[in-house]
């Protein structure tokens, strides 16, 4: 057997390991069913295969590494399904694909670089997942791309030049929507001019990125020495950013936070090293009011600043807030 094909049915249940005993096969279609449970890494014994369509069912667990085998294959689709874990560096061995599909899923980690091996790769869609990480410059290899999707990602920092070299990406209008380079959704930057016009070209939008906000938390706005203190601070979507937390005090001097009550020297530009979790709120101060501490007012500060870059030179950027109190006597 060299064909088996049971795609758009109603089959449910798993993959059945068995399946990699068929290693005559050279296409396997099971896709847009309703299968469960994880892809059995017994499919990496069936080295003939040229097409392995596994999408558009209900599929759990990771990519298995030995999906890697497969160095025949040219076209996997693992798209639309509820895949976890990491993409395996192993499928930079499938030098023959055209077409890889792992969009729609619940993958996590960075690209690989070793991506950047798939030279004869035309459609590449990792879009709609929880990457995260820079995008490999390697992918600047993939010169016979036509079709790039990132987008709706957690991925962030400055997007490499060298993604200029697929020149077969075309310019929009494309024919027809949507386009063939999409982006956006992410933390990204870019600051070569010729970049961000080739960029503009090909994906207008693309620096569009998910709502981003902090808010910080106080019990009450008035608070008397020696009483009990708690700032807790929540940030959504902050991927990208950097966390820097400081309180401001009276007489205009202040100080950072480091850590839970930890502080940087005065007057220092410190980041947050401390614990960060998405959408789930940190505790900044958890202390009892000292009684040296001077009456009048203090502003706590948040700033999400873009990543690895210096705190001061992006204020533009920033995602900020602030909340204030008094402290009397």
């Amino acid at each position: 057997m060299t064909f088996l094909g049971l795609f758009y049915n109603q089959l449910t249940g798993e993959i059945p390991t068995e399946l990699g005993n068929l290693t005559n096969l050279t296409w396997l279609y099971l896709n847009n069913n309703s299968l469960t449970g994880e892809i059995p890494r017994e499919l990496g014994n069936l080295t003939n295969l040229e097409d392995l369509y596994l999408d558009n069912n209900q599929l759990t667990g990771e990519i298995p590494r030995e999906l890697g085998n497969l160095t025949n294959l040219e076209e996997l689709y693992l798209d639309n399904n509820q895949l976890t874990s990491t993409i395996p560096t192993e499928l930079g061995n499938l030098t023959n694909l055209s077409w890889l599909r792992l969009d729609n899923n619940q993958l996590t980690g960075e690209i690989p670089t070793e991506l950047g091996n798939l030279t004869k790769l035309n459609w590449l869609y990792l879009d709609n997942n929880q990457l995260t990480g820079t995008i490999p410059t390697e992918l600047g290899n993939l010169t016979k791309l036509i079709w790039l999707w990132l987008h709706n990602n957690q991925l962030y920092g400055e997007i490499p030049v060298e993604l200029k070299n697929m020149s077969l990406i075309r310019p929009l209008p494309s024919y027809p929507q949507p386009p063939y380079l999409k982006l956006n959704g992410n933390y990204l930057t870019a600051y070569d001019p010729e970049l961000i016009a080739w960029l503009d070209e090909h994906n207008p939008g693309w620096e569009t990125t998910p709502p981003t906000s902090l808010q910080i938390e106080l019990e009450k706005d008035n608070y008397n020495l020696g009483e009990l203190f708690q700032a807790r601070l929540t940030e959504k979507f902050a991927r990208g950013y950097d966390l820097y937390a400081a309180v401001l005090m009276p007489d205009g001097n202040f100080f950072a936070l480091t850590k839970e009550n930890q502080f940087a020297a005065i007057n220092t530009v410190a980041k947050w090293d401390g614990q960060r979790i998405a959408d789930n709120p940190v505790i900044l101060l958890d202390l009892i009011l000292p009684d040296n501490l001077p009456s009048g007012e203090y502003c706590l500060y948040g700033i999400l600043s873009p990543f690895h870059e210096s705190v001061l030179e992006t204020v533009d950027l920033w995602v900020w807030t602030r909340r204030c109190l008094y402290i009397n006597y």
